[in-house]
């Protein structure tokens, strides 16, 4: 065993060190939980969207898929990771905080997504869900 520099704490770091990496274990956990439930910090470049998650681009103007919930409507739709999203209900955004709230004013029960893959644009008809399946489906839970 590895004697401590400072005389005293010679068997206290044994259960000190697992108890600290256990308590900064649960504090993680925790924050993760609750910045699921409240959604992503402020200034944060991460939209949510029906049944998936996008990241703002370059400027703003662009928001690329990262994950789609597993059976969502945009699983359906053949929306993947990578396919980029570039108007919402027909208008175009200039930033991630602009987008999300396109999404969130947009009229009807229908969420309209202009998004392109390669060099192929085409809208994306999506039924408007719950905040609760909207979080679920966007972190892969579908």
């Amino acid at each position: 065993m590895a004697r401590s520099p400072l005389p005293g704490l010679n068997g206290m770091a044994d259960g000190l060190v697992p108890r600290l990496v256990f308590v900064s274990a649960l504090a993680l956990l925790a924050w993760g939980g609750v910045w699921q439930a409240l959604g992503p910090p402020a200034g944060s470049r991460q939209v949510r969207l029906p049944g998936l998650t996008a990241e703002a681009a370059g400027d703003g103007d662009t928001l690329i898929v990262t994950s789609v919930g597993n059976g969502s409507p945009a699983a359906a739709a053949q929306v993947r990771a990578g396919d980029a999203v570039v108007a919402i209900d027909r208008h175009p955004f200039h930033s991630g905080p602009e987008a999300a709230a396109l999404a969130r004013q947009a009229k009807g029960d229908t969420l309209f997504l202009d998004v392109q893959e390669g060099s192929r644009l085409r809208r994306v008809e999506l039924p408007r869900e719950t905040a609760d399946h909207a979080s679920q489906a966007a972190s892969g839970g579908g």
